[in-house]
């Protein structure tokens, strides 16, 4: 029988303790085989809870948008009970009852389940719209545009979170209840708050974990559905791809806001500075809008194409920008005998490609057309380098995945 079933302020609408029901030896969702439903009053409760805070707001003006801005498939976001809740009922399957007595008393396992975002196989369990407002004024990412407020939250997401690095799969039911501390799926108010969990290399850390990019597009999806922005996902090669549709716009990946190439601020371990920041661009550039969305995710997009599309804006940034940590690689390239121009062989075996090869060709990096630089990549890192003052400028250091430390 599960633990879990913990229930506090934020998890559950209005601080209610939820009646759950465990289910256990079933598969089909969790690797570990438990799955848990909501009564029909909790699921209710969460669902009302939320709607009334959308009309409330759009009534007392609470925030500058507003619903009637929206189309139907936007409304459905954020005003159908189907969006977020699926009734599940099924007699071969026997649950504990937690509110029971005694616990080993068998209940047919009928109830509400959690529904998963398109293409998706785990969700998140909403937190009450009190702590999601709670949350949004504190962290100031409430503004004067639906737009500037995604920004905020993704900005968020780019400083605070990170990427589960727990030794147990975190598909798992044990999983997210040795990271979460909760058996079905991430509590959006412990990713706020922040758990404390072994990972992977034996350390006991705090930090802000989510499940991964189908976590935190689900996560976005749940904290966006209290203030009235609608959004949802896609699903290309079996990663989640955060979509706001009211923005037409776009992530390339759930994970892009805490890519370590998209990290803005320097990484500290211990109270000491092991890394410098790898990018400088604002948040805002992480989203891409629909024309390039389909350039890269589209119908006439080969389906490897779409696998290798999957987190690229970030890579298109670094490849546009030239952040320092590209310039020290670049110095560290030349210091080993690479010539610029150089050879698409030469290239080829270069740090910097080892960085962005994963997203283009050496051919591909030779015919960029970013504004104001050349098409060669390596040739616009020299004249960048050269420009700043060489490589004894670049005082760029800190850990490159693939590469190891770089000083």
């Amino acid at each position: 029988v599960s633990k879990s079933a913990r229930s506090e302020p934020g998890n559950v609408p209005n601080g209610r303790v939820a009646e759950l029901a465990v289910f256990a030896g079933f598969g089909r969702f969790w690797g570990a085989g438990d799955i848990t439903v909501w009564s029909f009053e909790t699921a209710w409760n969460c669902y009302v809870d939320h709607v009334a805070y959308l009309f409330a707001s759009e009534l007392l003006g609470l925030v500058p948008w507003t619903l009637a801005s929206l189309d139907e498939a936007a409304l459905d976001l954020l005003l159908d009970g189907q969006t977020n809740f699926a009734w599940y009922a099924n007699s071969a399957y026997k649950s504990y009852k937690l509110t029971t007595t005694p616990l080993a008393k068998l209940y047919p396992a009928t109830g509400y389940t959690l529904k998963r975002l398109p293409g998706q196989s785990l969700t998140v369990v909403p937190a009450n719209p009190l702590f999601v407002w709670a949350f949004l004024k504190k962290e100031k990412i409430l503004a004067g545009t639906r737009l500037q407020t995604i920004v905020n939250l993704l900005n968020w997401f780019r400083e605070f979170a990170d990427h589960s690095a727990s030794p147990t799969d975190v598909l798992t039911a044990q999983g997210t209840e040795a990271v979460w501390q909760h058996r079905y799926g991430m509590p959006v108010s412990r990713l706020v708050d922040g758990t404390a969990t072994f990972t992977v290399t034996g350390a006991f850390e705090f930090d802000h974990w989510t499940q991964g990019c189908q976590g935190s597009a689900a996560a976005m999806a749940s904290i966006l559905w209290s203030i009235g922005i609608p959004a949802t996902c896609t699903a290309p090669c079996a990663h989640a791809l955060p979509y706001f549709p009211s923005e037409d716009a776009y992530l390339s990946h759930a994970d892009d806001p805490y890519n370590i190439y998209a990290h803005d601020l320097p990484i500290v371990n211990g109270g000491m500075i092991v890394s410098m920041p790898f990018a400088s661009w604002p948040t805002a550039q992480l989203l891409i809008d629909g024309k390039q969305y389909d350039n890269w995710f589209g119908p006439t997009v080969t389906n490897a194409n779409k696998c290798v599309n999957v987190g690229r804006q970030v890579y298109e940034l670094a490849a546009e920008t030239l952040p320092d940590f590209l310039l020290k690689l670049h110095c560290l390239d030349v210091a080993d005998g690479l010539v610029v121009p150089a050879s698409d062989a030469a290239c080829q075996t270069t740090r910097v490609f080892k960085v962005l090869g994963d997203k283009f060709s050496v051919q591909m990096l030779k015919s960029l057309a970013f504004p104001g630089q050349g098409p060669d990549l390596w040739v616009n890192l020299q004249a960048k380098l050269d420009k700043v003052g060489g490589c004894s400028a670049v005082k760029w250091f800190g850990f490159v995945p693939g590469i190891g430390n770089v000083a």
